[in-house]
């Protein structure tokens, strides 16, 4: 902790912020649980799957009353020649600080409890690194405490729906989904669940081809990453078949609210053979879901939009917070992302 500038602990103050050691990781995701933020990619659980496979330290700090974790942050710092920075983190889609559900019904008070511990968090960030650059929580909507912190706010989307009886569901779905899903009533649709993630890496390459553009990491972190996600109980896998070969796959990441569409992929040589939304309509049946949010974890590429929108969901948006300590930082940010556009847009031509 010698590279940070300390966080303000006093045994005579009834807060304290402080940094979570591995003992106390059960604790944080005890929070996770309970917090109205909290997902997966929150927990202790998460972090470790991307430790293992990105080499990527994480740190939590936490905010504690009386011993009691009142907000957090798990965060991935990464230090560079001339600065620190806090970034995006590979298949990660949500970040940013999570809350104590408030024992209060008065909005105002809720409302003064929000903005005191993120600016307490903020502070914090901010005294420690030149470049923050993360996404929040689907349920995070209140940027204000960001703003007043010299943050640049920008909005991204996803589909959010609650997996509910088919029949329900059914009603929501688009005339275009109603009618392959009639379609194929007379059909042999097979779908199996599997622990083998060599045809969906397969699959997710070839489908990211196809749209002109490539995944962020390499074949073998990808392998790498749904197998430790899986032996994790982090997820599931699923297959459709045609002629008893696998010819499609999605990857679902689970926790006990949530069910996020992370990676799916089709085989090329089936893309007009099959209906791959079939695949997505044998997850949502699934009674292991039941009751959870189904989350498409982006409907910001204009050639996936009308494919996820089918499904019926809300339009919900999310945010990414961004801050720059000076036009330096700012310019060397702009670099690394184009630069990052650029690779995958070589990559996906070659």
């Amino acid at each position: 902790m010698a590279a940070f500038k300390n966080p303000m602990n006093s045994p005579q103050k009834k807060i304290q912020t402080r940094f979570l050691t591995d003992a106390d990781y059960p604790r944080w995701d005890a929070f996770v649980e309970e917090s109205p933020q909290g997902c997966i990619f929150h927990t202790s659980k998460w972090a470790a799957i991307i430790k293992s496979v990105f080499k990527r330290k994480f740190e939590i700090l936490v905010i504690e009353k009386k011993d009691i974790i009142q907000a957090g942050i798990l965060f991935w710092p990464k230090n560079h020649s001339i600065f620190k920075s806090i970034t995006y983190i590979p298949n990660t889609s949500y970040q940013g600080p999570l809350f104590i559900q408030s024992e209060s019904t008065k909005l105002s008070t809720i409302n003064a409890q929000y903005e005191k511990y993120s600016s307490e968090l903020i502070d914090f960030l901010l005294k420690n690194y030149n470049l923050i650059d993360i996404p929040l929580s689907p349920t995070l909507t209140d940027c204000r405490p960001f703003q007043w912190h010299n943050f640049k706010v920008s909005s991204k989307y996803t589909y959010r729906f609650p997996i509910i009886d088919m029949a329900e569901m059914e009603k929501q779905f688009s005339q275009d989904l109603r009618r392959k899903l009639k379609d194929s009533a007379s059909e042999q649709n097979d779908f199996r669940e599997s622990k083998d993630t060599n045809n969906l890496v397969s699959f997710i390459y070839q489908s990211y081809k196809q749209h002109g553009m490539t995944p962020a990491i390499n074949n073998s972190q990808l392998q790498e990453f749904l197998d430790l996600c899986l032996s994790s109980d982090a997820g599931k896998l699923y297959y459709q078949y045609y002629d008893d070969a696998a010819v499609a796959g999605i990857f679902v990441l689970t926790d006990s609210r949530n069910v996020y569409a992370l990676f799916s992929g089709i085989d090329s040589n089936y893309r007009h053979k099959i209906n791959s939304e079939l695949l997505h309509i044998h997850v949502l049946s699934q009674e292991i879901f039941h009751g959870k949010i189904f989350d498409f974890l982006g409907a910001n590429t204009k050639d996936l939009e009308q494919f996820k929108r089918s499904f019926g969901g809300e339009l919900t948006p999310y945010f990414t917070v961004t801050y720059t300590k000076n036009k330096v930082i700012n310019l060397l940010l702009s670099v690394r992302s184009k630069s990052h556009i650029l690779k995958r847009r070589i990559k996906s031509n070659l």
